[in-house]
């Protein structure tokens, strides 16, 4: 009888581990092989969301990389409209040239010309200041310190124009670059005595 109990118990054994494997359990090799399974399964869709997640902020980059040149774009468009309204008429005064930006060669004589409507004498004022004042013109009538030239122009057709008196000494606003502005203003008071036109900016270099 020992002897049967003995020979039993390994073939129970391997019975039981048979029983367990055929009705449904698994061997360690089986359940290492079933959970690498799982985690394939399971590792597909969190690549698939990784990739899908870095292809959206791409887009996005993109996007708002597109839209700040866009805005580069309409802005610099602004500043380039600014440039002719500066040169625009105002009180039947249309400035022409030097234009807004020009550069007048040092030691020259340039001309100052443009349009004009409406009664009354033109004067031409050159400052070294865009600042105006209460009458709008850019001369100060009180100290005129930065004012380089009042010159009383020809006017025939609706035109007007005067060339630059020219002084030559060093100090002398046509022998010393810098940025300059000119105005051009209509002297009629039965209005206004001072007509003024638009500011113009430009250098002597």
């Amino acid at each position: 009888m020992r002897s049967v109990s003995r020979h039993s118990r390994p073939c129970a054994g391997a019975a039981r581990s048979r029983s367990s494997a055929g009705e449904g359990g698994s061997s360690p090799a089986q359940t290492s092989t079933s959970w690498s399974a799982v985690r394939r399964r399971s590792a597909l869709p969190v690549n698939r969301r990784v990739i899908k997640t870095r292809a959206t902020d791409r887009v996005r980059i993109m996007i708002s990389l597109r839209a700040r040149r866009v805005a580069a774009i309409v802005t610099a468009a602004g500043l380039v409209g600014v440039v002719p309204a500066l040169a625009a008429t105002k009180n039947g005064v249309t400035p022409t040239a030097p234009k807004n930006g020009a550069r007048v060669k040092v030691g020259t004589q340039p001309t100052f010309k443009g349009k004009v409507s409406g009664p009354g004498v033109v004067y031409v004022y050159v400052s070294r200041s865009p600042k105006r004042y209460k009458d709008g013109t850019i001369d100060n009538p009180k100290t005129m310190a930065d004012l380089e030239m009042i010159q009383r122009a020809k006017k025939s057709g609706g035109m007007f124009s005067t060339k630059a008196r020219f002084f030559d000494y060093p100090e002398f606003w046509l022998n010393s670059p810098g940025t300059y502005y000119w105005q051009a203003h209509r002297i009629d008071c039965a209005d206004d005595c001072s007509q003024e036109g638009p500011v113009v900016e430009f250098k002597v270099e």
